[in-house]
């Protein structure tokens, strides 16, 4: 998308948005009593309900393997996770004796933090040779840039590692599942992401590099890079965030960043909105801040409503990170077919 089609595009939402702010006021102060809601359940006692709330007949704990007695269960049981804070899902793994694969993912991610604080190059390097041994049974590398020295998820749907263990298995009834289904780092969304980038030039400015497509976002500056990735798990739609630095070394790293997303449009009768959509839709037109995030972070959008037996779910934000800078916003579309 090339800059005077993006600036044509943001015009058109401002002023759809101008001419329906009348319209939406009084579903924004709906959504705005029902964030008050969610306010409640992000604390403690809430989120404790919430885990009483499901059967413990439906999710079983054996050796670091979480067992659900049905697909819904499973399902339900990450769409429960990602209404509630990192920290919150944390505990919930912590409450069943369970280390998620995301927790796992993490605590790499800081491992490489680290690694990247060197100060010594020979030492960088041979911590790193020691990282890449380490976790290359566990993850994908990336395979067409040698700088890029993240590991990474080898699912499209990242929520599942929400409740798989540090392998990639669930058991759903009586069937070991393991959610490692991508093989290749270029079958990745990122991976496809950073072919582009390699293989075409469309930038804004000289020094920034873009690709706004359908579902997915990816801004890339000197030092700095950061991408939105749109995801669904079963109806349950989620932005999930990830930045890149670049360290001492040349190397890139994930790290944690603020990602500033302003809400633009969106059609309302396929959509049952969670309350990060209601708050980026009450907060228009200013942009919204969660501050500092872990890189791979899952934000709840809400759920897919159908109400006719076709079309598909859309919205647009504008999104960068704090290392792209706000003067390099880009364009999110979202689409989600039934």
């Amino acid at each position: 998308m090339d800059l005077m089609h993006t600036f044509a595009t943001e015009k058109t939402y401002n002023n759809n948005l101008k001419t329906t702010n009348m319209k939406k006021i009084s579903t924004i102060l709906l959504f705005v009593s029902c964030s008050f809601g969610f306010a409640c359940c992000q604390s403690e006692r809430c989120f404790q309900e919430t885990l009483a709330s499901i059967p413990n007949n439906e999710i079983k704990t054996t050796n670091n393997l979480l067992k659900f007695s049905s697909k819904e269960a499973m399902y339900d049981t990450i769409s429960m996770l990602l209404k509630h804070t990192t920290e919150e899902q944390i505990a919930w793994c912590k409450k069943k004796n369970f280390q998620s694969l995301d927790m796992f993912y993490q605590d790499a991610l800081d491992e490489l933090e680290k690694i990247q604080n060197s100060t010594n190059y020979d030492i960088y390097q041979k911590r790193y040779h020691a990282f890449r041994e380490k976790y290359t049974k566990y993850f994908l590398f990336n395979s067409i840039d040698s700088s890029d020295l993240s590991p990474y998820l080898a699912t499209h749907i990242t929520a599942q590692a929400l409740i798989a263990n540090t392998d990639g298995y669930i058991i759903v009834e009586d069937s070991l599942i393991n959610i490692n289904a991508v093989k290749a780092f270029t079958e990745l969304e990122y991976g496809k992401m950073e072919l582009a980038a390699l293989s075409s030039i469309q930038t804004k400015s000289d020094d920034v590099y873009f690709e706004e497509e359908i579902n997915k976002l990816y801004i890339k500056t000197a030092k700095r890079k950061m991408w939105a990735e749109v995801e669904i798990s079963n109806n349950t739609v989620y932005i999930k965030y990830s930045a890149h630095k670049k360290g001492v070394f040349g190397g890139w790293n994930k790290y944690k960043t603020e990602y500033p997303t302003r809400y633009l449009d969106h059609n309302s009768n396929f959509w049952k909105l969670g309350p990060y959509f209601v708050e980026l839709i009450a907060s228009t037109p200013e942009y919204v801040n969660k501050g500092e995030l872990k890189s791979g972070t899952k934000l709840y959008l809400g759920e897919v409503n159908w109400v006719t037996s076709g079309g598909k779910a859309t919205a647009a934000f504008e999104i960068y990170s704090r290392g792209t800078g706000a003067e390099n916003p880009g364009l999110l579309e979202i689409e989600v077919n039934k």
